[in-house]
């Protein structure tokens, strides 16, 4: 099983050609938390099998038609991701279920450049410096995150406020469950789902895919061929 490896040092870099890509050359003075216009909120460089990728947020939470930020169930959440349809200029990705780290089947699947729900360590405090958590007062990120509110601990449904849904991350949690995602309607079965909030920047897992929580998507674009 391939895994998907975080280049956050080298981000920065042109390729070695004396002829950038057109992606690489408006990276060369771009710094993580910056709003790049038509691809999103730029989260650093990442690495699937041997092509490099660039890892782009979206500008906001997913919302309703009257501007609102939802919270929804994983299934809900994940198809409503799937019909984003020019999203800030771009598409959702299709549902898929494969045992793969979320990067590495958006590569196999051929969803580079569409909305998908983030893996764990894109959204997390720990690990690479350059994810949602770490970056989340900084530049164009700065107040898009739901970081307080009320929290209804008798409602079992009830939202978590200030939580957002991830995939699950085989370098994260390599011997947890897996999280499904939908398969024709109907969900997989599975132990444990998994979301973040954004007020500690820990992962947590909640036993029913049923609660609802907040969703910021993100794509990637080829760096290099």
């Amino acid at each position: 099983m391939s895994q998907a490896k975080d280049i956050s040092s080298e981000e920065n870099k042109a390729p070695e050609t004396d002829m950038p890509t057109t992606a690489a050359k408006s990276l060369i003075k771009t710094e993580p938390g910056q709003a790049i216009e038509g691809k999103g909120i730029y989260l650093g460089a990442i690495e699937s099998g041997d092509k490099k990728f660039a890892v782009y947020a979206a500008p906001e939470d997913l919302k309703n038609a009257a501007d609102q930020k939802v919270e929804l169930a994983f299934k809900d959440a994940a198809y409503q991701v799937a019909h984003l349809r020019n999203w800030h200029g771009h598409d959702g990705a299709c549902l898929h279920y494969t045992e793969e780290n979320p990067i590495d089947r958006a590569v196999k699947c051929g969803d580079i450049g569409k909305w998908f729900i983030p893996p764990t360590e894109l959204m997390v405090c720990g690990g690479r410096p350059e994810t949602m958590f770490n970056l989340k007062d900084t530049d164009a990120f700065k107040g898009t995150f739901t970081t307080e509110g009320e929290k209804d601990e008798t409602n079992y449904l009830a939202s978590n406020y200030r939580a957002y849904w991830v995939e699950r991350s085989w370098e994260w949690e390599p011997k947890g469950a897996l999280i499904a995602m939908p398969a024709e309607g109907d969900m997989v079965k599975t132990e444990s789902f998994f979301y973040v909030s954004m007020k500690d920047g820990r992962i947590h897992t909640s036993e029913t895919p049923n609660r609802a929580m907040k969703i910021r998507p993100i794509r990637l674009e080829v760096l290099q061929p």
